[in-house]
């Protein structure tokens, strides 16, 4: 099976925002061909919409001009310090999904095929609450089926989602993410595909396999599409 090298724009940061210089220092520096966006850099809701459009343009003018390839969109550090999709307010989801519907503009924009990011967080009481939890998880597949049907509108092929290493994070555990996978799946307009951060085993979960980042890897290899590689000592991201 042919794989792809490829780089997440988590490095850009502060440093490297403007496009021009990412552009120039993936293709010319890293020598990479293939690039994740990084919602991080454009946030679909705090960046104005003007500016955003703005940006998406130059962003594929500089992508064609240095033959860069935008595999796919994914959800930053921002997204990932909220609860999104799983909010105990029904507002805050409402505005999850609009932040969803945002990014998938944006990566339509920019020209390429896929998006993602990780579902959300639930709050401790949540998480303790059965029915409120249940409740929450029933939504938000409603709620993806919905982002589904919007990014297949706009034209994208595939959507991805991400297990964490918190148990609040759903899905938090081999068993959890092949249950996420089937159920998103059937719901779904688009293909649903993993991605595996090997960074993100779950150290609490009773299962060893959970932090595991070879066990990830091989119970669901024949789901995942994406592999955000990076140091780590199955305890911990470095």
């Amino acid at each position: 099976m042919a794989v792809n090298l490829g780089i997440n724009l988590s490095f850009v940061g502060t440093r490297f925002t403007e496009p021009e210089e990412w552009t120039r220092i993936v293709a010319k520096e890293f020598r990479v061909k293939y690039v994740q966006f990084f919602s991080d850099l454009m946030d679909p809701i705090i960046c104005p919409p003007d500016v955003r459009e703005k940006t998406c343009k130059r962003i594929r003018q500089l992508c064609n001009n240095y033959g860069l390839i935008i595999h796919s969109n994914f959800s930053g550090t921002i997204p990932h310090c909220l609860n999104l999709l799983l909010h105990p307010d029904k507002k805050m989801r409402e505005v999850a999904v609009k932040w969803f519907e945002n990014g998938i503009e944006d990566t339509v924009r920019m020209g390429s095929k896929g998006y993602g990011s990780f579902l959300g967080a639930l709050t401790r009481k949540s998480l303790f609450d059965q029915n409120k939890m249940r409740s929450l998880i029933d939504e938000t597949l409603k709620n993806w089926k919905h982002i589904s049907t919007v990014a297949k509108e706009k034209g994208l092929e595939f959507l991805l989602f991400e297990p964490m290493s918190s148990e609040r994070e759903i899905p938090s555990t081999i068993e959890q993410t092949k249950w996420w996978y089937q159920k998103l799946n059937e719901v779904s307009e688009l293909p649903v595909h993993l991605l595996v951060d090997v960074g993100h085993g779950n150290v609490n979960s009773g299962n060893k396999k959970d932090a595991d980042p070879y066990a990830w890897l091989e119970e669901l290899k024949d789901k995942i599409l994406v592999v955000h590689l990076q140091q780590t000592d199955r305890s911990s991201s470095k």
